[in-house]
């Protein structure tokens, strides 16, 4: 039997595993575990605790956090009460101690030397480690054993599960850190954090709870560790609101479990016969779908809720109260406090060396700013915060009050929400603090304007931005050189050394941030921009968002959400479709001439805007109308021309000269012979005629079976959103 093991070809890990296998007592003592060398052994370790009932002892030191949280959560998951594990709890002492004692019924045996529990330290890491049995050196094999008996019994403590949480939570990653190379498992296992969160969703189960919350930071990958959480169930529902998370999700549990069948319930597949059902809220939601003869209440053992602070809630109240499974879990990012003593020391220590003499912070929300104010004063520096709650009194002060005394001298800092983003002028002030995530392009011009405007004691405005808004870090080369990073695609994004700054700015970044920038950059997909765009609008207006409101409230070119979609189709509508937002009946007008109705009133041409009228007289009181009198479109027509009689570009021409003089009669004639003409011969003809016998302008019979509400609201929106852009553009063209 080989006795000297000097690690590599050579390596402890073969010959611990073939010692264990007639192991009836297992004691190991070393400085620290990682999950890598806890994966190797557990399994077997394990084995032969439920073979033989192996007793097993662990003692593990803490110092420098080297010793990994989720190596114990690891062990504990998988051997439970079959292992008694423990840390070295004398801090003062230094603790390297590296001993693997297995007693078998006819000799013990020990392994001593220089190996850790690590896959390196096991395997392939140059580890010289000793084999001693009792027989050759009894005196030696005791002597270790009584010191091993003495630590575990009275200079240690069991790490139950509350000291295991405390050890966790208070844990961070070392500063040294040993790198180990990792071979790459065929299938996917957990990891980290997963480990951690798998064992107490499994101990909460235990003890009967049945609802659960992952809160995670970005890279945890919360799919992959629900997916290794729910996968043991018979029957599962993942639920989310955008398809392609559901695509991704469907990767993620088949590369763990190729075997599973996986289903969707979206807008285009309804098959809920898999062991895995990816559903979208928007379909799931719907009445129909919420009743026995489609789904049981207890049809789902294990339900996932994805993210629903994107979509509505009340999207997912209606599904989670009509279903009962067994266990049901919510996934949500960690978004970190902004109002935390550790994050409003680091401002207020970055305040008094950076600073300026006059400073405005942006703040998330009204408590935020409160909370800022009440720090800085207990700080000693004179702040007030300032909003539109008539409730908040504490440290607030009138906006007019604020900047007066802000200018005087007489406060240091005001905190504000929205309420400076634009409008108000304070030219003295020469520091700007960035306390909330800026997600709009024009707000972010907005509050860096506040402090731009020029002043006898100013020399330079001061930005301390403490946001770090990682998704959106690139974009920062963009909004300095006052360009809108959201009109740009993946391809048309400028390396950070091709920006053009105003004169007279020198703008520098560290060569680390431009390589961060550059890695993101990478990753920047424009189609994911847009759906967030999108449901950061939704959140904001509390309803699905119409195109108008894409205009007027997203950075992003509204035509782009006319004509990107998964699919390859366009339109709006698609759009909608494709993030499964479309109201119920919608889905029925996808690939029919209501469809191609709606995308030719996004696209009809419009170098004049004679057709909007037009098409306005359609409407009576919200409906739409199947056909309309030409009086009444001559009318629409002539209201039109005084409401907008100052474009001279439309109105001004050969054919139109005199208009103001004009009878009804007139009107319906030019209306007659311009816009109808053009709707009724050109593309446009599939959807609209003239009858020149009763004098009507008509929509194409196709049409009329589906004129309700939600086709009024969507023809409505598309006039008011083309007429919003061309008279834009006329005013530029003008300007």
């Amino acid at each position: 039997m080989l006795n000297a093991i000097t690690g590599r070809k050579e390596n402890l890990y073969s010959l611990f595993k073939k010692e264990l296998k007639q192991a009836q007592e297992v004691k190991i003592i070393v400085a620290f575990l990682k999950e890598s060398g806890v994966k190797l052994i557990v399994d077997d370790l394990k084995k032969q605790a439920l073979k033989n009932g192996a007793e097993i002892k662990i003692i593990t030191g803490k110092y420098l956090n080297i010793t990994e949280p989720s190596a114990l959560y690891l062990l504990k998951d998988k051997l439970g009460d079959m292992v008694d594990l423990r840390f070295y709890d004398k801090d003062s002492i230094s603790f390297h101690p590296k001993a693997y004692f297995l007693k078998k019924e006819e000799e013990k045996v020990l392994f001593i030397g220089s190996s850790n529990i690590s896959a390196s330290a096991f395997t392939n890491g140059v580890e010289w480690n000793y084999r001693m049995i009792d027989e050759v050196d009894e005196v030696a094999y005791e002597r270790f054993e009584q010191e091993f008996d003495r630590i575990f019994a009275e200079e240690s403590t069991v790490i139950d599960e509350e000291e295991l949480r405390n050890y966790a939570s208070s844990w961070s990653k070392p500063q040294v850190e040993i790198v180990e190379e990792k071979e790459e498992p065929e299938r996917p296992e957990p990891r980290g954090a997963q480990i951690e969160a798998l064992h107490e969703l499994k101990l909460a189960r235990k003890e009967g709870v049945k609802k659960g919350l992952v809160v995670a930071a970005t890279g945890v990958g919360k799919t992959y560790l629900v997916a290794f959480d729910s996968i043991k169930f018979d029957k599962v529902l993942f639920v989310a609101h955008r398809e392609e998370i559901l695509r991704q999700t469907k990767k993620t549990y088949e590369s763990i479990e190729p075997e599973l069948e996986v289903t969707f319930f979206t807008g285009e597949e309804k098959d809920a016969s898999g062991d895995i059902v990816l559903a979208s809220v928007q379909k799931l939601r719907r009445e129909e779908y919420l009743a026995e003869d489609h789904f049981l209440p207890d049809e789902f053992d294990y339900i996932v809720v994805d993210e629903f602070h994107h979509a509505g809630a009340d999207s997912y109240l209606k599904v989670l109260d009509y279903f009962e499974p067994e266990f049901l879990l919510g996934k949500k990012d960690l978004e970190k406090k902004l109002s935390t003593h550790k994050r409003a020391d680091l401002i207020l220590r970055n305040y008094r060396n950076l600073a300026g003499q006059r400073t405005l912070g942006f703040c998330a929300s009204i408590n935020h700013a409160r909370y800022m104010a009440e720090y800085f004063n207990e700080n000693n520096i004179r702040a007030v915060c300032v909003h539109s709650s008539s409730d908040q009194r504490e440290y607030f002060m009138e906006r007019k009050e604020a900047v007066e005394k802000l200018e005087a001298g007489d406060i240091d800092v005001i905190f504000a929400v929205d309420i400076f983003n634009e409008g108000v002028d304070i030219p003295a002030l020469d520091t700007v603090l960035f306390l909330r995530p800026t997600e709009s392009y024009v707000v972010f011009l907005q509050q860096l304007g506040r402090g731009l405007r020029e002043y006898k004691e100013k020399e330079y405005l001061k930005v301390l931005d403490f946001i770090g808004n990682y998704k959106r870090a690139h974009y920062v080369p963009f909004l300095l050189a006052g360009e809108n990073p959201m009109k740009k695609d993946k391809q048309d994004l400028k390396k950070i050394d091709d920006f053009d700054y105003p004169n007279g700015c020198q703008i520098s970044f560290d060569f680390e941030v431009i390589d961060l920038f550059n890695e993101i950059q990478k990753h920047d997909s424009f189609r994911d921009r847009m759906e967030e765009e999108y449901y950061r609008l939704k959140k904001y207006l509390g309803r699905r968002p119409l195109r108008k409101d894409i205009q007027e409230g997203v950075d992003i070119d509204t035509k782009e959400y006319m004509r990107r979609t998964y699919h390859g189709e366009k339109g709006y509508l698609r759009f909608l479709a494709s993030i499964d937002e479309l109201k119920e009946g919608e889905e029925e007008w996808l690939d029919i001439i209501v469809e191609k109705f709606l995308y030719r009133l996004e696209r009809t041409s419009m170098n004049k805007s004679y057709k909007i009228p037009t098409l306005l007289a359609l409407l009576e009181d919200g409906k739409l109308q199947p056909e309309v009198d030409i009086e009444e479109v001559g009318e629409s027509f002539m209201n039109y021309y005084y409401n907008y009689k100052l474009h001279q570009k439309d109105l001004n021409n050969k054919k139109h000269e005199g208009w103001e003089e004009w009878s009804r009669e007139e009107f319906k004639k030019a209306a007659l012979e311009n816009p109808v003409h053009f709707l009724t011969k050109g593309r446009e003809s599939k959807f609209f005629s003239y009858d020149e016998i009763n004098e009507q302008f008509r929509l194409s019979e196709d049409l009329v079976p589906y004129l309700n509400e939600d086709l009024a609201e969507h023809f409505k929106d598309i006039l008011e959103y083309r007429s919003r852009r061309y008279f834009s553009r006329r005013f530029k063209e003008e300007g």
